[in-house]
């Protein structure tokens, strides 16, 4: 979308024919469990939010970020396994 919150208020708007598909299943336990097709798995502890512990530049560390502004709103988060296949260009968002 138009995100104007860090692009300093200036977007231009176009539509793209890019997917990602993602299948999840909830889970018992406090991981939530991330594979992208081509990727290597990432795995958030839910009793560990801190994005900072996790490696940078890496999807774990914005879905640990993610969860704990979930539990700072008053949500829950809990354990799940994703899986994605997308043919958005990596790095492109």
């Amino acid at each position: 979308g138009n995100h104007t919150d860090h692009n300093h208020g200036r977007v231009i708007a176009a539509s793209v024919d890019c997917d990602v598909i993602a299948v999840a299943a909830k889970e018992p336990d406090s991981l939530v469990r991330i594979k992208s097709d081509g990727y290597k798995e990432d795995t958030v502890d839910l009793q560990n939010l801190d994005p900072e512990s996790y490696p940078r530049f890496r999807s774990c560390a914005l879905v640990a970020g993610m969860c704990a502004a979930f539990r700072n709103d008053g949500r829950q988060a809990g354990g799940l396994t994703a899986y994605t296949v997308s043919n958005v260009l990596k790095g492109s968002g």
